[in-house]
């Protein structure tokens, strides 16, 4: 059968055997991170659609997994954002009662989570990783270049909100950028606010743009702030 969401098997937020299945068109988002290796944002949006019917992308999630075995997790992603998927919580819940042993995974930059909805949606998931790349707006606006209606400190709001009540595993990452998010302020606020959500992993990443890397001043700092964090710590640089 030749799969329409299906996009194989991976490794992804520390699992493995994990089934990506992909329900949004290229690409869809609300924002146009400047590493994003999906490419340029070309469908803006903070409306949740329906893009494709919820049945028509859980018959090949079980299509798959009756024909090829059974698999660890499914990741639930788009390209772009996946809550912007209005089906997010009808296909979780799908799959957590026709599959109950296989895990749930989501990886969102957590714009939607200020809303009850999403964070009832987003409960389903086992495994949840997060994206945070500032917690000031400076920032944050350089670095992922939001649609215009997104708000850096609900976004803070929700996922803190959100943190308190979820069951499953929670991992936060950061990517930093040269000249644009790698400031001292930023280290300091982004531990500041994880001390609070206490998430079960963290990782920091190095990303290169346009041939420039982070320099060791500043990687040098964010090894030495972080390195007594209390939560386990992943460093990338």
């Amino acid at each position: 059968m030749e799969y329409k969401f299906i996009k194989g098997i991976i490794n992804a937020l520390g699992c493995q055997n994990v089934l990506k299945v992909d329900f949004s068109p290229k690409k869809t988002c609300n924002f146009d991170c400047i590493y994003c290796i999906v490419g340029r944002t070309t469908k803006w949006t903070m409306k949740r659609t329906e893009f494709y019917p919820v049945e028509e992308v859980f018959s090949e999630i079980s299509n798959y997994i009756d024909h090829n075995g059974t698999v660890e997790y499914v990741l639930l992603t788009g390209s772009g954002e996946p809550a912007l998927y209005s089906g997010f919580g009808e296909l979780s819940e799908k799959i957590r009662i026709n599959f109950p042993n296989i895990g749930i995974i989501a990886y969102t930059n957590g714009t939607l989570l200020n809303r009850k909805d999403v964070q009832k949606e987003f409960a389903n998931c086992n495994v949840l990783g997060c994206n945070l790349n500032s917690v000031y707006d400076e920032e944050f606006k350089r670095i992922c270049r939001p649609l215009k209606d997104v708000r850096l400190q609900d976004t803070l709001n929700g996922l803190k909100e959100f943190s308190k009540h979820f069951k499953g595993i929670l991992k936060f990452d950061t990517k930093f950028v040269k000249d644009l998010n790698d400031t001292e302020r930023n280290v300091l606020g982004l531990i500041d606010y994880l001390k609070e959500v206490q998430p079960n992993n963290y990782t920091v990443i190095s990303k290169k743009y346009k041939g420039q890397e982070l320099t060791e001043e500043f990687t040098s700092f964010i090894t030495e702030t972080m390195k007594d964090l209390p939560f386990p710590v992943e460093l990338y640089l």
